[in-house]
């Protein structure tokens, strides 16, 4: 399975940026170009780290904006097939968004950070499915849910992240064989 098209909205130094990888990709650039931020945006998404708030502070957002969310997708050039409660979904990509609360909610105060991490389709819109099991024959008019990304689903994405330091040897993953 392979990266499809990245899309990214403001994110740390990338106020938007659509981009479609080949077979190999070459990023270049001069520093602080935003080369390290598309492949850690990259990370966030299909990484070995599990996507929540705590990854994530006000200088993650563009021009420290926290008023606009963060928006990360990726979609694959494969489809991942996920049955839930009876209904067929067909997952093609990821997507993560971090946003601040602008007011009170809960817990929850102004300023703090909610991650949305969940299954799009082609057109990189959410994924829903029955929060019943549906049943044949009967049209369903019961409550739909986001289809969250799950582990099994992660897991199916291979991807490497090696950083700065470029110490292959302490990323790789255990040698079996397919590499």
């Amino acid at each position: 399975m392979k990266i499809a098209q990245l899309h990214i909205e403001h994110f740390r130094s990338i106020q938007s940026l659509d981009f479609s990888p080949g077979n190999y990709s070459v990023l270049i650039g001069e520093n602080n170009s935003g080369k390290s931020n598309i492949l850690r945006a990259l990370q966030l998404v299909i990484g070995e780290t599990w996507p929540s708030e705590r990854l994530f502070s006000e200088n993650e957002f563009y021009n420290l904006d926290t008023s606009k969310e963060i928006l990360i997708r990726v979609l694959f050039d494969q489809t991942i097939d996920h049955w839930v409660n009876r209904f067929s979904c067909k997952v093609h990509g990821f997507q993560l968004v971090c946003k601040a609360y602008k007011r009170k909610t809960g817990k929850k105060n102004p300023g703090d950070l909610k991650c949305d991490y969940v299954c799009v389709n082609e057109n990189g819109e959410s994924i829903s499915y029955p929060a019943d099991s549906l049943k044949k024959g009967e049209k369903y008019v019961g409550q739909w849910l986001p289809l969250r990304v799950n582990s099994e689903m992660r897991e199916s994405i291979p991807f490497i992240y090696v950083d700065v330091m470029r110490e292959y040897d302490r990323h790789s993953p255990v040698d079996d064989g397919r590499f």
